[in-house]
């Protein structure tokens, strides 16, 4: 990020002081970690924090685990908290800033409906299948036995399976059915 550079050391003291002032607990170690916080508008900022706490989330756990999460619009965040919550039943207090920096279409749907496909989406924590590798997840979801681990060819042929119009259409289906009679359509597809 070297726009950091043409960035004055007053301006990242006062980005570091508005920071704090939204819960991030050290606002100089946050853009340490984290330069685009200097290249955001404090507009966007605020108006991000604001609305996570709107909706009853953790703002001060968010933002001192994972300020990245300043950096999503609304629009982006909604959807994947109305995924979180409906779909996947979490409630306000098992929401991680993490969760909602993934990509909702790319990693959470996905690795949900596949969890739920294999029928283990109820032996892990959304977190933990969220936060391993293409290879963890596939060793946990398809139940691989201790010492054995999934290959270069499990995940192209997991990343092909997800991609296919038939995984499309059953996630499709499956997260209707949640949304409109809160159960799935049958356990396996």
């Amino acid at each position: 990020y070297p726009q950091v550079l043409s960035y004055s050391k007053e301006l990242i003291l006062e980005r570091a002081s508005f920071l704090e002032a939204l819960g991030v607990p050290d606002g100089r170690a946050a853009i340490g970690l984290n330069f685009w916080l200097l290249g955001s508008s404090e507009e966007c900022l605020r108006k991000t924090a604001e609305w996570l706490r709107l909706q009853g989330l953790d703002v001060e756990g968010m933002l001192s685990s994972f300020p990245l999460i300043l950096s999503l619009s609304i629009e982006a965040l909604s959807p994947k908290l109305e995924f979180l919550r409906g779909v996947v039943g979490l409630r306000d207090a098992e929401i991680h800033s993490p969760f909602l920096v993934y990509s909702l279409d790319a990693q959470l749907r996905p690795r949900w409906f596949y969890a739920m496909q294999r029928g283990v989406e109820q032996r892990y924590t959304f977190g933990s299948l969220l936060k391993v590798s293409d290879a963890r997840f596939l060793k946990m979801a398809n139940s691989l036995p201790k010492g054995v681990h999934a290959t270069a060819e499990d995940v192209a042929a997991y990343k092909a399976h997800i991609a296919s119009p038939e995984f499309r259409a059953y996630m499709n289906a499956q997260e209707h059915a949640i949304r409109t009679r809160g159960h799935r359509v049958n356990s396996r597809s």
